[in-house]
This record gives C-alpha cells, structure tokens and sequence, in this order.
C-alpha cells in the first residue's frame, strides 16, 4: 500500500481522503431518506404523511448533487494523478544517460507503461469510496440496527454467501482474460515487426508464410475470447440469482415479522434502499483488491525508472577559441562488457574536415557519442572544446555541436519547422541561404506550400535523400562550431550525396567537421582520415597515404568495382 501512497503523493492522497468525505456525506443523506421513508410509510394519521414529502424532496435533491459532485471530483482525481504521471515519467525519461535508455529498451517499456495507465486510473478512480468503504458499512449497518436487528442479522448472513461465490465465479474469468491479452500482445508485437520488415517480406515474398503466422495468433486470440465470453454467459443468471437472493429473502422476512408484530411495514423499503450502501462497499473494496496486485506491479516497474538518476547537470562551459577541438587520449570504452574502442588516441583541430572510416563495429559511432556526452564510463581522457566530458557543462557542450544522423529524425511538422527545430537565431535570409546550399528549393518546388508543406510521420512522404537535405539545411542554421555526421550519406542516391558533399566543402572553412563514414569516395575530401579495425585506430593521414594500408585499399576497391 506504501507504493500506491507514494505514487499519488501527499497532496493528492488528502484529496482522495477529502472525496471519501464527500461519500460519508452522501450516506449520511441516504440514510436520513431511508429514515423518512420508513417514518412516512409507519404513521398512522392519515394525511399526515404528506408533511414529510418536501423534506424527502430537499434530501433527494442533496443526495443527487452529492453523487454528482462524488462521482466527478473522483474521475478528476484519478486523471489529474496519471495525467501528471505521464508527464513525469516522458520528461524523466527525456533527462536520463543513453545508457539507461538501452538498458531498459525504454520505448518498449514506455509503450507498456503508457498502454497500462487506464488500468491504474480506473483503479485510483474507486479509491475515495474505498477509503469511505468501512464507515459507510460501519454507518449503515447501525441504523440497519436501530430498525430491526433481528433483520440485520437476516442481512449479514446471507451477504457472505454471493460475495464468496461471486469470487469461485470470477476466478476462471479472469485468468481466461488474462491469457488473452497475452495472446493479444503477441499479435500486438507480431504486428509491429511485420510492419518493420515489410521491405524484406516484399522482396522475399514471404506473404503466404507471415499471413498464416498471423491468422493462427488472431484465432487462438478469437477461441479465447470466445471462451471468456462463454464463461461469461454460463455464469450471468448464477449471478444475477446470487446478487438478487438477499433482495428476495428481505422482504420474505419483512413480511414475517410484521405478521408476527415485530416490525412494520416502512421496514421493507427502508431496507431495501439500505442493502446498497451494504453491497456496494464490498463490492468496491473487492475490486480494489482484484486490480491491487495488478495495479502494484504497474507501480512498481514504474518507480523502477523513476529511481534511475537523470543526467548530471552543470559543469565547465566550453572553451570556444582554440585551436585544439577535440582529443581523445588513452580512450577505451566498454558497453555491455563487450569492449567497443581499445586506447584510442587522436586529435582534431579547428576548421578541419576529418573522416573516420572502417568497418562495420570497428566504434566508429561510439566515438561520436562519447564526444556529446551521452556516455561517460569511459577510461582514459576525452577534450571537447578543451574540456572534459565528465566534467563539461553537457547542455552547453551539445549547443556547440550539429548532428546529421543517417536516419532523418524528423517531426509531423512542416518542412520548415524541420528546419528550425532546436535553432534558436536565425533569420529569413539565414533559410534561404540554407535552402540554396542544400538545393532543397528542388524539393519544396514540387509543393504549392513550399516550406510550408506539413510533413508525414518521420517524413515518410519524402525520399530518404530529401529528408537528409532538411536534415543538413537544420544543421547549417545551427551554426554550430563542431558538425558531426554519422553515416549520414549511406543509401543516398548519388544527386543527395552530391549535394551533401558541396555543402561540406563550404562549410568546412568556417566549421570544424567530423564525418563518420563507409564512402571512401566520400573520406577522400577530408584534410585527416582515420582508419578503424577491431575496436583500435589503425592509421591516421590523408587518403593518399592511407591508400597504402591493405583494410582502406580493399575497401576503396570493393567500392570502386
């Protein structure tokens, strides 16, 4: 229960206490109309009953604003709590190291936790009345008391029988629910990597195979709901016989002792209104036990990211006039006891346009990573901006550098907004200047809008070399004095690499440049080229001199033919 309490937190869980209030004041009026009721029915004088009807108006009336009022501040309750959250949780996330971020496969677990928040809201939704659960029954079975005991001892004991029951019934309907939305998942995940791979399913044909996979997880998903269902069918009128059995043995009983002289006749619809307030808080607290353990392992994954620390903020600021922009000394870098770079050691200096080429694995990305800090258990020393990463300032060291990643990280924005995200100044003359550098005036002519074309999701309604165009207009706008660019050509038609490679020649006279890259063609503009193999920096010189080692050559040839 502690991990529930700290999850809505101090003030919301007074709220939640000040709600159950509001229920108790709703019982209280419930009871006084099951009192004017009993009253009303039991006098003797005639006409005198009518004395009561207004007050029995005025209670009625208080009691439906009450419910209202119960009913609504519990919803807000529940969805003020997830709402904040959500939030929470997706800025939390936003500040954690990368390495975190892998460890946990956080756009998984995001998803997952997300997709079960209406699960904790519907739960949060029934914790006020549950909080009022005990003192309502407590409240109504004394006034229950004070009309007749001997019918509240009638009540009590037939009370305990459905609500076991109900809990035998209940039982194999919800572990057949359970294993269906298992199975549900399984289509959900399915789904999603058929989606991913469509390319390789189209060019491999494998239609008939992926099609039969999923129409075998769809019917077992269909038999088992159809199971729930029938489940849910054969047990509805034990149900429904249960939940009505204490209503038909009350009025029997009624009627019994008001043959006998030991009650009246108001005793009747007084219990009858009566038998609710001792229904529904058990059937409240039963469901809140139902969802607990579920609602609890929600919790509980959530807390498990929330107690991972954030990003450290603050540190040196970077050194922007010198000459030196980055050194790695002694570097080795492990993630997940796998051994990514062994003691590299390079230097890039200012206004140099430097390549970093091998093959695939060889840490060629690591390296651009450890430069923008997005991790830090390295060994050895690394100098940006003639700073430490582990001690600089990372959000002052990351508005010094541009990154053009190979997949185009783009928003369902317009080709403008693209442009702009994460530039903070810049004028209509700096667009233009962008726009004509990367020739994406060719792409925003084929639209009446122009730069105010809204894009689809990741820009999926342009070619990857359009995309990578916008990409590299954000990156001139940025401005910034290190530009980094991993892999960034790879799969470009020859136009968009073309265009890619004029740029950086012009760029690079007033921007330092680090091009990570398979495109020898490519490596061969840079001033500096450094060759990578197995985690080590095999050789570091221009492309002329690295044409005499065996690993670039053979990579230039496989290339060329």
């Amino acid at each position: 229960m502690k991990a529930i309490q700290g999850f809505m937190g101090k003030r919301q869980l007074l709220k939640g206490a000040f709600i159950a209030f509001i229920f108790l004041g709703i019982t209280i009026i419930e009871l006084t109309i099951s009192y004017i009721i009993k009253e009303t029915i039991d006098i003797d004088q005639s006409y005198s009953f009518l004395k009561f009807i207004p007050l029995l108006c005025i209670f009625s009336f208080l009691y439906g604003i009450g419910k209202f009022i119960g009913n609504k501040q519990s919803t807000d309750f529940a969805a003020k709590i997830v709402r904040h959250k959500k939030k929470s949780l997706t800025k939390h996330i936003q500040n954690l190291p990368t390495a975190i971020l892998k460890k946990y496969d956080i756009g998984n677990f995001y998803t997952e936790i997300q997709e079960k928040m209406p699960v904790v809201e519907e739960f949060l939704r029934v914790f006020p009345s549950v909080i009022a659960a005990p003192i309502v029954l407590i409240l109504t079975l004394c006034i229950m008391f004070l009309f007749s005991w001997k019918l509240t001892l009638v009540c009590i004991i037939t009370i305990p029988i459905p609500a076991f029951l109900f809990g035998i019934i209940n039982k194999p309907i919800q572990k057949k629910t359970t294993e269906n939305l298992k199975n549900e998942g399984k289509v959900n995940e399915y789904l999603k990597s058929t989606i991913e791979g469509l390319d390789i399913i189209k060019t491999y044909s494998l239609y008939n195979l992926f099609s039969k996979r999923f129409h075998h997880l769809l019917t077992r998903v269909e038999e088992k709901g159809l199971e729930v269902e029938k489940t849910k069918a054969k047990t509805t009128p034990l149900s429904y016989i249960l939940r009505i059995f204490p209503q038909c043995i009350i009025p029997l009983y009624c009627g019994y002792l008001a043959l006998n002289g030991e009650g009246t006749i108001g005793l009747l619809p007084a219990f009858s209104l009566l038998i609710g307030n001792v229904f529904m808080p058990i059937e409240s607290i039963l469901k809140f036990l139902t969802k607990y353990r579920e609602v609890l392992a929600i919790i509980q994954r959530y807390e498990k990211i929330e107690a991972e620390t954030e990003e450290r903020m603050g540190g040196a600021l970077p050194l922007l006039n010198n000459k030196k922009i980055i050194a790695f000394s002694n570097v080795s870098f492990a993630y997940q006891q796998k051994n990514v770079l062994e003691k590299i050691t390079f230097v890039i200096e200012e206004k140099k346009l430097v390549a970093i080429v091998g093959k695939s694995g060889s840490g060629k990305s690591t390296i651009t990573k450890l430069i923008c800090g997005l991790y830090e258990n390295y060994s050895g020393s690394i100098q940006v901006f003639q700073r430490e990463v582990r001690e600089s300032n990372l959000v002052e060291l990351r508005k010094q550098i541009a990154v053009m990643p190979q997949t185009a990280y783009l928003l369902s924005d317009t080709i403008r907004a693209n442009m702009v995200y994460g530039v903070k100044n810049y004028t209509e003359e700096d667009i233009e200047k962008a726009i004509k550098m990367t020739n994406l005036n060719e792409v925003t002519a084929k639209f009446k809008e122009g730069t105010r074309r809204v894009l689809s999701d990741r820009g999926t309604n342009l070619s990857k070399g359009q995309r990578q165009r916008i990409v590299m207009a954000r990156v001139i706008l940025r401005k910034a004095s290190l530009i980094i660019l991993d892999e960034a050509t790879a799969g470009l038609d020859s136009s968009s690499i073309d265009v890619i490679s004029e740029t950086l020649g012009i760029l690079k006279k007033q921007h330092t440049i680090l091009m990570v890259t398979h495109d020898i063609g490519l490596a061969a503009m840079a001033d500096e080229v450094i060759l990578m193999h197995d985690h080590n920096i095999i050789k570091i010189g221009t492309h002329e001199e690295l044409m005499k080692e065996p690993i670039y050559y053979e990579m230039y040839t496989e290339q060329q033919s």
